[in-house]
């Protein structure tokens, strides 16, 4: 099975930057004194923020998903530094289609995200 990881910290920039560019105001992740009184205690990071780093190692291996399935185990916290592990784990030569799946972790090992996915790579980079 062919695995690839990536790492990022989780910046309140980004994090701003994201949830403007999807007109998402949640309170979760921009009003710090709302989240204070939550059981998350501090602002978290938008979901897809974490999700897109399946994206970014799709991309450098030229990878393009046809079905993403995510679940959001626990929450990345603005500062967090996380890693996405993807593993290819079936080759279908006939259809031309992988699977893989995707966890990502903070810096304490703790899971705060699996997913499962699928899609088809480029001729050039896996489709041997």
């Amino acid at each position: 099975m062919l695995s690839s990881s990536a790492s990022a910290s989780a910046s309140m920039e980004i994090s701003h930057l994201l949830s403007w560019q999807d007109a998402n105001y949640n309170p979760y992740h921009i009003d710090e004194r709302f989240v204070q009184g939550s059981w998350f205690g501090r602002r978290i990071i938008p979901g897809l923020l974490t999700s897109s780093m399946i994206t970014h190692i799709g991309g450098m291996i030229g990878f393009l998903a046809s079905e993403m399935h995510f679940s959001y185990v626990a929450p990345v916290y603005i500062g967090d530094t996380i890693t996405c592990t993807v593993t290819f784990t079936v080759k279908d030569l006939e259809k031309r289609l992988f699977h893989a799946i995707a966890s990502s972790v903070n810096q304490d090992g703790v899971e705060v995200l699996q997913a499962r996915f699928s899609g088809f790579p480029a001729k050039v980079r896996l489709a041997r």
